[in-house]
């Protein structure tokens, strides 16, 4: 039980340090009753994405979801607790450019 406590205590801190870097970003579909949130690599050289709170596109998210059964990972706590605080940042993007661009990301998983 400790090793649990240990890693999600490291899973906050860096949920923590990607909400105070910025690296959040609700993305909102113009014209659809949709959203997103994309969670930032410290470099920005990747992004994960995470629907609601029950996805992440994250390779962390597939291991725990085979070895405990249930998927989660600090991108998933980062938006829960950018949503709770409103620190984030926001975007909208038109329904061509998610088609081409995020919907392409999460058939073929980056």
């Amino acid at each position: 039980m400790l090793l649990g406590f240990s890693v999600r205590k490291k899973a906050f801190v860096k949920a923590h340090e990607a909400i105070r870097k910025k690296r959040v970003v609700k993305l909102s579909i113009d014209s659809e009753n949709l959203e997103l949130w994309l969670v930032y690599s410290p470099k920005r050289r990747r992004v994960n994405i995470v629907v609601d709170k029950d996805y992440c596109t994250c390779l962390s998210y597939y291991k725990k979801l085979l070895t405990e059964g249930k998927g989660w990972c600090y991108h998933i706590m980062a938006v829960s607790l950018a949503k709770k605080t409103g620190q984030y940042q926001e975007d909208k993007v038109d329904r061509k450019f998610f088609i081409k661009n995020i919907c392409m990301r999460i058939l073929y998983l980056q």
